[in-house]
């Protein structure tokens, strides 16, 4: 029996090799059903797609998640098609094993599995979430049916606050403050009668009387406060015209007394509704200053002004949606995208950009933060630029940061007629800032160096690279390869340090003031030393003692596709500090 059973299955649940390259995804293809606890959902299928150069690295690593539902029909193990198999690992989630053929791993695949489940949850949106188990790939959460449950929700944006704030004052007006939404279905009217309670975390019902009335949309309906941070709703007469079910609206008034994220929980008495816990509000425990290091920067038509310092001393989280806006005051627009380095939180988590709509503007975005730490970051390189017509007629020039952190406007520059124009002179660029790495490697994009200036150099000066997140330089394969033009040609090499943590870029004898010059190392490979997670590594370079040259910015993505070893000099026994050209003389003579 259990073998036609697989069989039918296989036949349904065909693993179809697409002949199309497509990128990994998964979606479903049907209507989203209206159902029950207990009912049976049928009819749809969930569509998961990889690509070519997917298939091996996630075939076993896919898992499909069911919240508020269980598979139907399926054995502890079996067989979608050829080279395809499924376990299912418990009632509610099924893992592939793909073994991959060379039609896989040419045109890609497809898997249509039939979403056949038994509903076991009164979950508003019962769900399929596929995990790719690639670190860089992130989870599709599918809809696949929804039920009518008992749940509670925030009408309105969760807002900023300080300990001690007024969530709302009497006499303004109802958009003021946000609203709790309390959805009661009719089956659970009566079972949840007079057990409804509301329980602030971090605030107090301060505005609240010992009992009141609240809206419901078939009435009115009574509450009683049971403590300074709880009260409970008391539905008595509208009982019996309540079948459908009802909305009450409590408004989250009252005052902050805690920090970080403040709370509404909404228990409903009954055990098998589960509580509904809502963050209606935000109360940093520390603040976020901006502050220029040097605001009397002088100022021209092209100029660097000052660094921008902001800090966190307090302990917030930060979504990963979470940004705050610059924009250069007057005429000015910057020339070029500044550069930003974080410390304590932000630390390898935030990024910065030129905005699409204005060159007037940039961008500083953090990644997902968690909360627990303080932290800092700092905006450097900030070359701002504006034609002779339009120069301003105040000597401050200012900048404006706006976010719903932070809003200042602080100076960070003075504009001094006839002072020297910035010299965009030494630069490094990345060919790539995606470049892929794992667990063990990264193979980096060329670092292109540039001067445009005039500027001279002296025998021995050095340009250092480094990395983050536990990666160091690969030295038991051959060198990055190094090219050099202009007045840069034959006159500078590259070598590791001691440790192996820094490379530099060594003048090997002096370079006059001559016009221009470029430095390009390509074929550079990197190694991890430690176990740590990571999403991305980040180069930090520039020329010692010249702090206007350095970078800090993205030089590698980590990528699960990438099974790519570095090639290794077995034969030959590769000593740190070794420039380039003594390198190939060891390599090539032993």
């Amino acid at each position: 029996m259990n073998i036609i059973r697989s069989a039918i299955l296989g036949a349904a649940m065909a693993f179809c090799i697409s002949t199309a390259v497509f990128a990994a995804g998964a979606s479903m293809q049907g209507s989203t059903e209206k159902t029950a606890k207990g009912k049976e959902i049928s009819g749809n299928t969930l569509t998961v797609t990889l690509a070519a150069n997917e298939v091996k690295a996630a075939a076993d690593t896919i898992h499909i998640v069911l919240n508020g539902a269980e598979w139907k029909r399926l054995e502890k193990t079996g067989s979608f098609a050829k080279g395809v198999e499924y376990e299912k690992l418990s009632q509610s989630e099924i893992a592939l094993h793909i073994t991959p053929d060379d039609e896989m791993l040419t045109s890609g695949c497809t898997a249509v599995i039939p979403l056949e489940c038994n509903i076991t949850k009164d979950l508003i949106n019962i769900t399929a979430t596929v995990k790719w188990g690639l670190r860089e790939y992130t989870d599709r959460v599918i809809n696949i049916a929804y039920c009518s449950a008992t749940h509670s929700y925030l009408d309105g944006g969760v807002r900023e606050h300080k300990t001690g704030d007024k969530i709302f004052k009497k006499g303004g007006s109802e958009l003021a403050f946000n609203k709790l939404k309390i959805y009661v279905i009719g089956h659970d009217t009566r079972r949840t009668q007079n057990k409804i309670t509301v329980t602030y975390d971090g605030a107090e019902w301060s505005d609240y009387g010992d009992e009141g009335k609240i809206n419901t949309d078939h009435g009115t309906i009574r509450f009683e406060k049971l403590n300074s941070k709880t009260i409970r709703l008391k539905i008595e007469d509208l009982v019996p015209n309540l079948k459908q079910g009802y909305i009450a609206t409590v408004p989250l008034s009252g005052t902050i007394t805690g920090s970080g994220e403040i709370k509404a929980v909404v228990d409903y008495g009954v055990d098998d509704i589960p509580q509904s816990t809502i963050i209606f509000a935000n109360c940093p425990d520390g603040e976020m200053t901006v502050k220029a290091a040097a605001p009397e920067a002088p100022v021209y038509l092209l100029s660097r002004v000052s660094d921008i310092v902001v800090s966190d001393t307090g302990t917030r989280a930060y979504n990963g949606n979470s940004k705050i806006e610059f924009e250069i005051s007057h005429a000015y627009h910057l020339a070029e995208t500044p550069v930003v380095i974080g410390e304590g939180k932000f630390k390898d988590k935030c990024r910065v950009q030129i905005n699409k709509e204005s060159d007037k503007k940039f961008t500083v975005y953090f990644d997902r933060i968690e909360s627990g730490q303080k932290g800092s970051f700092t905006i450097k390189n900030i070359i701002i630029k504006c034609s002779e017509k339009n120069v301003p007629n105040t000597d401050v020039i200012k900048m404006s940061i706006s976010s719903k952190f932070l809003s200042d406007k602080i100076q960070v520059g003075k504009f001094t007629p006839g002072s020297a124009d910035y010299i965009q002179g030494y630069t490094i660029t990345l060919a790539d800032p995606n470049a892929q790495a794992n667990e063990k490697y990264a193979f980096l994009g060329a670092v292109n160096i540039s001067d445009k200036s005039s500027c001279a150099y002296k025998k021995g000066d050095k340009t250092e690279l480094y990395f983050d997140n536990g990666f160091k330089w690969y030295t038991r394969g051959n060198p990055p390869v190094l090219n050099a033009s202009g007045k840069f040609a034959g006159r500078c090499a590259f070598e590791y340090g001691e440790d192996e943590q820094k490379a530099y870029i060594v003048f090997t004898e002096d370079i006059p003031e001559e016009e221009g010059g470029s430095i390009s190392i390509s074929g550079a490979v990197l190694e991890k030393t430690d176990d740590e997670a990571f999403t991305e590594i980040n180069i930090t370079a520039g020329l010692i003692g010249s702090d206007d040259t350095y970078i800090n910015t993205r030089a590698a993505r980590f990528s699960s596709l990438l099974d790519r070893e570095p090639e290794v000099l077995t034969e030959v026994k590769l000593t740190a500090a070794l420039t380039l050209t003594e390198r190939l003389k060891t390599a090539a003579f032993g």
